[in-house]
Order: C-alpha cells, then structure tokens, then sequence
C-alpha cells in the first residue's frame, strides 16, 4: 500500500525544491514559461470562443494563438535580456 504525503509534509519541503538554485534568473525563467503558457492557452481559449459566438471558425483562434505565442516570447525575451541600469 502506498502512502500519500500530507499537505503538512508537503509544506515542509525546501521552497527551492522545483528551482535548481533558487536564483532570481531561474525564478525568471519560470515565470516566463508560465507567462507563455497562460497566454497561449488564454488566448487561444479567448479565439476559440469568440469564433464560436461570431461564426468566422477558425479565424480568431488563430489570431489568439499567434497573439499568445508573440506575448509569451516577449516575456522570455525580457526575462532572457532584462534592461540594464542608464547611468
């Protein structure tokens, strides 16, 4: 029989267990695929919709897809390049 962790043993896990270090670039990265995951599937979702109400299949799921993929890559792009201190 196998057990299940309680939420108590699972809270008590370090907090860097699913970031390698625990450094703000790696904290970075994760949250640019986030962002790119939730805009592809958000805007898409949003695309699929609207077709759905406004009958013009699959016109606006592709904007949403083209618009979430271009979102989503310029937020990696920020995290991958953030802006340097003007002096």
């Amino acid at each position: 029989m196998t057990t299940v962790p309680s939420i108590r043993a699972l809270a008590d896990l370090p907090s860097g267990i699913f970031v390698a270090s625990g450094s703000s670039s790696n904290k970075n990265a994760v949250a640019a695929a986030q962002t790119m995951t939730g805009a592809v599937i958000g805007l898409s979702l949003l695309g699929y919709l609207l077709d759905r109400k406004l009958e013009t299949a699959p016109a606006l799921l592709m904007a949403g897809l083209i618009l979430g993929l271009v979102v989503g890559f310029y937020d990696l792009w920020k995290a991958m390049f953030p802006p340097q201190d003007r002096k």
